[in-house]
């Protein structure tokens, strides 16, 4: 069972792996966050992702100065590549991230990536975004329109456009190899009652996952789905992929 938002990567993770020329403002050395931009290995060619400013959007979602509540739920997304898990890093989807903290509210996960901006600088947050690389996905949307987060705003291609990472039948940014995408379906998950107090709660099995034919761009991501991608060989099929542990309700 992979453990959600807060907790640490799996042990034996490969991290790192996508390496980013526009780092976030934390200190660490030989440490990557983000989004890629186009020079990046494995980034869309001439493209890269969401880089900012204020206001820019990718596929039509902004980059806001402050994340939304309106619609506001978590999928998972994953990478093993020739049998090891990728870490997928924090920072998706934030420009100028101010790197790492504990957040202060409760349950006081730690090394989450909340903040952003510089005091010259302007930082902002696209509607969909990682605040730590547990492969917690955040989808926040202030969506007028009102749509219920029973149903699906974004899909797997936003995320991965956001990101700039490119994505193809042989090929997961820098990780080239047959590529495979498992999902636990396109359907609304979230509502699990007592997580905040209890956290673990809300789960999607080992087992619970099908095959993906199509492009997997075009996955809807609903609340608390999980995508797995795969790439090369030796990774685990459709039943024996890990469950995943959501810390949030929705």
């Amino acid at each position: 069972m992979i453990a959600g938002e807060g907790a640490t990567p799996k042990p034996g993770s490969l991290d790192n792996g996508f390496v980013t020329s526009n780092k976030d403002w934390d200190t660490r050395q030989g440490d990557y966050d983000g989004d890629l931009m186009p020079s990046d290995p494995g980034a869309i060619p001439g493209v890269g992702g969401g880089q900012g400013p204020l206001g820019s959007s990718v596929d039509g979602i902004s980059c806001d100065s402050t994340m939304s509540n309106n619609y506001h739920v978590h999928a998972f997304v994953g990478l093993y590549y020739n049998g090891q898990i990728v870490v997928i890093p924090d920072a998706i989807g934030i420009f100028l991230a101010a790197g790492d903290m504990t957040d202060p509210n409760s349950p006081y996960w730690p090394n989450q990536e909340l903040e952003a901006g510089t005091s010259s600088t302007p930082g902002c947050f696209y509607h969909i975004h990682t605040h730590d690389d547990t492969g917690m996905v955040h989808l926040e949307d202030p969506d007028p329109s009102g749509t219920p987060i029973t149903q699906s705003l974004f899909t797997v291609g936003n995320l991965l456009d956001i990101w700039g990472v490119e994505v193809t039948a042989s090929q997961f940014g820098p990780f080239n190899g047959l590529v495979s995408v498992y999902t636990s379906g396109q359907t609304y998950r979230g509502g699990c009652a007592g997580v905040q107090a209890t956290p673990w709660q809300c789960q999607v099995g080992d087992g619970e996952y099908t095959q993906w034919s199509g492009d997997p761009h075009d996955i809807p991501l609903y609340s608390h789905e999980v995508v797995w991608f795969e790439v090369g060989t030796n990774n685990p099929d459709a039943q024996h992929l890990p469950g995943v542990s959501f810390a949030t309700e929705y």
